[in-house]
């Protein structure tokens, strides 16, 4: 396996990439105008859109798992959490596990996300990241010495 260290310098190029990309682009652009517009998290029907717009922008694939946690489910657990704008803003990671955990499925991808957006394009933060097949597929490429 070739092994290289990811550099700032790549960030930059596949940010870059991803900003011009005629899909990734202007779903981007798209998701940073909701998160910014809809920052709270108390409205279970302002909540549940952004869910399904995350679900749709990052193909979570939420919907293979209603059967073990439907919209309406994903959605009370989530308006449900006590300052849940606090927490995210400071950037707990307590936060992932208390969404990503219910007794059928773990969505611990789509937690990731949920955070990592809600505090990058409300709060300005950099206090998640985001975990998914991409990234674990990728991960091993890269020396993190």
């Amino acid at each position: 396996m070739n092994i290289k260290k990811f550099t700032m310098e790549d960030l930059k190029k596949s940010a870059e990439l991803v900003s011009k990309d005629t899909i990734y682009g202007k779903e981007n652009e798209l998701l940073k105008k909701v998160m910014k517009e809809y920052g709270q998290n108390n409205d279970p029907s302002i909540v549940a859109m952004k869910i399904c717009l995350i679900d749709v922008t990052n193909s979570t694939n939420l919907a293979r798992y209603k059967s073990r946690i439907s919209l309406n489910d994903l959605t009370a657990k989530i308006s449900g959490i006590e300052r849940f704008n606090e927490r995210v803003e400071k950037g707990d990671p307590t936060l992932i596990e208390a969404i990503a955990k219910n007794d059928k499925i773990k969505l611990f991808s789509f937690a990731t996300k949920y955070c990592a957006y809600h505090n990058h394009y409300v709060y300005g933060g950099d206090d998640y990241s985001i975990y998914d097949t991409v990234v674990r597929n990728m991960l091993p490429q890269y020396d993190n010495e």
